[in-house]
């Protein structure tokens, strides 16, 4: 016979009490579960309409006043289009006189946009952002053909919406973009700028340090700022940190944000930079022949970079005989007094005769040379510009301060005088009227001769 224990027994007779429960109770129990869940979903249902009806009413608020900013826009721009500056004017608000009379300088400048061909005012808003009581809106128009974005603010007063000054805390939150060697830091509202600006800027220091020869391709910070000073450029000399102004200051083009000219600037100062590294940090010396080579290698930097027609007829005729890398190798060479007569090294050409060059805008820079050395009082450089056989012509002109300003070579023809010199027959435009010059070759360089 097994022993049961005292916690077997009492399970066994609560089994026996739940199998015989009364069904009514069953039922009565089963209900009220069923009440208690209905009543909670009810509640839940009623509370789950009111915040919707809240939130809808809202949303409904919102794209009201939403609603009344772009009307506000498209009402100042009707303004622009039908030429009425007062009321143009009244949408206007702000504490000083000042931004009255900036937009009246707005308002008389779109007036003459409005006579371009393949102009619309349409004022196309592509974006809207409100934040309690102000507004930013985006507004796209056609000036000249061209797409273009600008960024107006508003504020929201008793009287409605007006136009004010730009709020410059109001572009976004911080942002960051970068390649192994290049960060861009900008704003929210900057994006489109920005990456346009990473990308090209990091494909102009590959291409830059590959033709130059950097040792290294150095780190390179790009801040798009919306503060004084607003020109582009470098923080400092010995920074690689840039400054880069928002375009949406003033307008930006919607298919190319990084603009030409801005790309220009940005060009140069990058061209510069490599060049100083590649040079190992040589200063020229003024005004020897390295002081232009410098100036015409980063000129024609810019214009392999961007694309732009920057006139460096020297290096363009090195890249285009030689290689690209030609210019490289001349960059090494480079010495702070270098005479023009480094490029045979370089090349590897007997003379600069032989060399097969465009020596137009060299020559253009030496007439221009001429007039900076007389106002210096630079007699011995100036007379060392000119044929030692022509130094009495040279002395007679630097005493009369007779000048070769503003003249511009326009030909060259390479020529043999009849002692068998090699010689340069220049033509140049001398502020609108023809002028000849002979340069002939000596001490291993081009020099003035007539």
């Amino acid at each position: 016979m097994s022993i049961r224990l005292d916690w077997e027994i009492e399970a066994e007779q609560e089994h026996l009490r739940g199998a015989t429960e009364d069904p009514d109770i069953k039922r009565r129990r089963r209900r009220t579960q069923i009440l208690f869940i209905v009543l909670v979903l009810l509640l839940l249902l009623v509370v789950g309409g009111i915040i919707g009806g809240i939130s809808l009413r809202l949303r409904f608020v919102d794209w009201q006043v939403e609603q009344l900013l772009r009307d506000t826009v498209d009402a100042e721009i009707a303004t622009l289009r039908i030429g009425d500056e007062g009321a143009y004017l009244t949408m206007q608000r702000s504490a000083t006189e000042a931004w009255y009379q900036y937009q009246r300088t707005i308002f008389a400048d779109y007036q003459i946009l409005k006579a371009l061909p393949n102009t619309s005012l349409e004022g196309e808003i592509s974006a809207v952002m409100i934040d309690g009581t102000r507004g930013r809106v985006q507004v796209r128009e056609i000036i000249n053909g061209v797409e273009i974005e600008r960024v107006w603010f508003y504020w929201r007063y008793e009287d409605g919406w007006r136009h004010v000054p730009p709020d410059t805390t109001f572009w976004g939150d911080e942002r960051t973009l970068e390649t192994e060697f290049v960060t861009v830091s900008f704003q929210a509202l900057d994006e489109p700028f920005a990456r346009a600006v990473l990308d090209q800027v990091t494909n102009w220091v590959t291409t830059g340090c590959q033709i130059l020869t950097c040792d290294a391709r150095p780190p390179i910070t790009i801040v798009i700022t919306l503060t004084e000073p607003l020109a582009i450029g470098w923080v400092d000399d010995a920074s690689w940190t840039m400054r880069l102004p928002s375009p949406y200051l003033d307008r930006m083009f919607v298919a190319t944000p990084f603009s030409s000219t801005t790309q220009i600037a940005v060009a140069d100062a990058l061209a510069d930079r490599l060049f100083t590294i590649s040079a190992d940090n040589n200063a020229a010396v003024y005004p020897a022949d390295a002081y232009y080579l410098r100036q015409a290698v980063v000129s024609w930097m810019v214009g392999r970079l961007t694309g732009a027609r920057t006139n460096s007829f020297l290096m363009e005729s090195i890249a285009r005989n030689y290689g690209e890398f030609s210019i490289g190798r001349l960059v090494n060479a480079l010495q702070p007094a270098s005479s023009i007569a480094i490029l045979n090294d370089v090349l590897a050409a007997p003379s600069l005769d032989a060399a097969n060059l465009d020596w137009r805008d060299v020559l253009t820079w030496r007439l221009a040379l001429e007039g900076e050395l007389i106002d210096r009082g630079a007699q011995a450089e100036f007379v060392a510009l000119y044929d030692p056989a022509a130094s009495a012509l040279a002395l007679a002109r630097f005493n009369s301060n007779v000048r070769a300003d503003g003249w511009v070579v326009t030909e060259v023809q390479p020529d043999i005088d009849t002692a068998g010199v090699p010689r340069l027959r220049v033509q140049a435009d001398a502020n609108g009227a023809a002028q000849e010059v002979i340069f002939q070759l000596a001490e291993g360089v081009w020099k003035r001769a007539s």
